[in-house]
């Protein structure tokens, strides 16, 4: 009885096992990192992690002409809220808004709030629909078996995502869930569209991929290729440049991706290889033939700086290893407050 008790026990824990790894919120950003949380289970994660990478890539070219149609979409919703309304400015990102606007222009970016209440019920407001446009990564939680073959890495700083879409006189930044944090001008060419993170001081933005570029769609592009596309065309623009004149308020630099190997990266942590003054916020890992798709995707990992010792026998600077722990706790403690846990 005792024995049969026992493998009962031992089949449900499989059963639940495979159904939490089966959901790929397992490995959201947003939770803790199944390893660092101590997160014990009967099979590997690697499995499904490993299982759901090469499902991606095998459908990747039956999506190339959906990709395509989200982001055609997407860009008209801006030309309709240059002549109507558009999302509540975030004043949390204020520091982005460098320009003021008045008379016809000022209006045209109008907030979009007071529409998206009258579709709504009240107390809720209605979601932006540039809400969740950004391509997420998951937690890297084991290497996967093309991992020197075929994958990138790149420096990520301290700071907030952000989308930004170049239309007509103006450039637009959005949030991932959506806000619009800023418009200001700058030298893009209309019809871009770039995901990038603002480090909250300065005048540079600091670009990790580019969607459409002049009305050429990129998504459909593999990441290998779009990296050397922006930071080329940012290159010949000179929009890598200081800001010289009231035309190009903001600096655009393409943050790097480098060919992943253990002596690589070891190199860019102990030589701090990026172009950001401050701090390193943590690493991300892009299959090199990823296309550009919105939300969440095991095709792109993401690790940060004290993980990486354990995960990959990387060293880092002793200001990125004291921090396990606290970190840890504080991140379990966030993510609980807002429901996430």
């Amino acid at each position: 009885m005792a024995n049969e008790l026992e493998t009962a026990a031992e089949s449900l824990s499989g059963l639940l096992a495979t159904s939490v790894l089966d959901n790929k919120s397992t490995f959201s950003i947003y939770r803790p990192h199944p390893r660092f949380a101590m997160y014990k289970t009967n099979i590997t994660m690697e499995a499904c992690q490993e299982k759901r990478r090469k499902l991606l890539l095998q459908n990747q070219r039956d999506k190339r002409f959906e990709l395509i149609s989200q982001l055609r979409r997407l860009y008209k919703q801006v030309d309709c809220s240059s002549s109507g309304n558009d999302s509540k400015m975030d004043d949390s990102e204020s520091n982005l808004s460098d320009v003021q606007c008045d008379g016809i222009e000022e209006r045209q970016f109008e907030s979009l709030e007071d529409e998206s209440k009258s579709g709504s019920s009240k107390g809720h407001q209605k979601k932006s629909y540039f809400s969740d446009r950004l391509m997420m990564g998951e937690w890297l939680v084991e290497l996967p078996t093309d991992f020197n073959s075929n994958w990138l890495f790149m420096p990520y700083p301290e700071g907030r995502r952000c989308l930004i879409v170049a239309n007509q006189k103006w450039t637009l930044s959005y949030s991932r869930a959506g806000r619009r944090l800023a418009k200001f001008k700058s030298a893009l060419p209309e019809a871009t569209m770039l995901d990038c993170v603002s480090c909250g001081v300065g005048d540079t933005l600091y670009v990790l991929d580019v969607l459409m570029w002049k009305g050429q769609t990129l998504v459909d592009y593999d990441c290998e290729f779009r990296s050397f596309w922006i930071a080329a065309r940012l290159e010949d623009s000179n929009l890598n440049r200081n800001v010289n004149n009231h035309c190009n308020r903001k600096r655009l630099v393409a943050l790097p991706k480098y060919k992943y190997s253990q002596s690589m990266l070891q190199n860019v942590i102990s030589s701090r290889l990026w172009p950001f003054p401050g701090r390193l916020d943590g690493l991300l890992f892009y299959h090199r033939s990823c296309l550009y798709e919105s939300g969440e995707t095991p095709l792109v990992g993401w690790l940060k700086p004290f993980m990486l010792n354990d995960v990959l026998g990387v060293m880092v600077p002793p200001e990125y290893t004291n921090t396990d722990e606290l970190l840890i706790q504080d991140f379990n403690k966030a993510a609980r407050k807002k429901g996430m846990l």
